[in-house]
């Protein structure tokens, strides 16, 4: 696994290295513990004035995108999504405006994702380029970005890894479920900006879980503010 750097940010926007420290801090433990990367996915989310297929064509030109929406419909509402993958870098761009049935009001939830199974130079070049061009023209600069990264591996994670990763990024325990193959805790660290208020007077920013598949392998998955992928 290569060892990312914050120096691979090329600071084009003044925001940038704060949207991509989580990445940057979770990829390091990662390696540290010899922890295999299996996959990452950044996420932003807002809401936005629908105005049918006027939108959809400002997403697509606002991201530069040439592929058509395809659609999907379900009892609760229509789905307009885009997947551009990037195979020479191997990065994984999705567009997925969400309206919601028998909703009178004008607006819809549009969700922004890039994923990929690897991290190096070129593949955080990509992300910032594409970070930065999908928050000056549709989300805004504080506009939270959730961050997850999973592991697959054959070792034997015990608890003490947990215990390590709570004490190196100083994350306060909000909540802990345990079970005979199945461990995972919500926190909170100063160390990130991005959080979710979880009642008026606290908010959680880390959920960490460790689960022993049916095929013998640990799936380890990181996350914040909270976990965005199955686990």
């Amino acid at each position: 696994m290569i060892l990312l750097s914050a120096s691979w940010i090329s600071h084009a926007n003044a925001n940038t290295e704060e949207d991509l420290k989580p990445l940057l801090n979770l990829h390091s433990f990662m390696h540290e513990e010899n922890l295999p990367l299996t996959s990452f996915e950044l996420m932003m989310r807002k809401t936005m004035k629908w105005e049918g297929e006027k939108t959809l064509e400002g997403v697509k030109q606002a991201l530069h995108l040439n592929t058509p929406f395809k659609t999907a419909t379900t009892n609760q509402s229509k789905k307009y999504y885009i997947e551009n993958v990037h195979k020479k870098i191997g990065l994984s761009e999705q567009v997925i405006v969400i309206k919601e049935k028998g909703n009178l009001q004008p607006y819809v939830e549009i969700i922004y994702t890039l994923s990929g199974k690897k991290l190096d130079k070129n593949m955080m070049n990509s992300i910032e380029k594409h970070l930065n061009l999908a928050k000056s023209h549709i989300f805004q600069e504080n506009t939270p970005i959730y961050t997850c990264l999973q592991s697959k591996t054959d070792a034997i994670i015990k608890n003490s890894l947990l215990d390590k990763f709570m004490h190196d990024h100083k994350v306060d325990l909000l909540h802990k479920l345990e079970e005979e193959d199945f461990l995972v805790i919500s926190g909170y660290t100063d160390q990130w900006d991005v959080h979710v208020p979880i009642s008026e007077d606290s908010k959680m920013n880390v959920q960490f879980s460790i689960r022993r598949g049916l095929d013998g392998m640990t799936y380890v998955t990181i996350g914040t503010p909270i976990l965005t992928v199955e686990y």
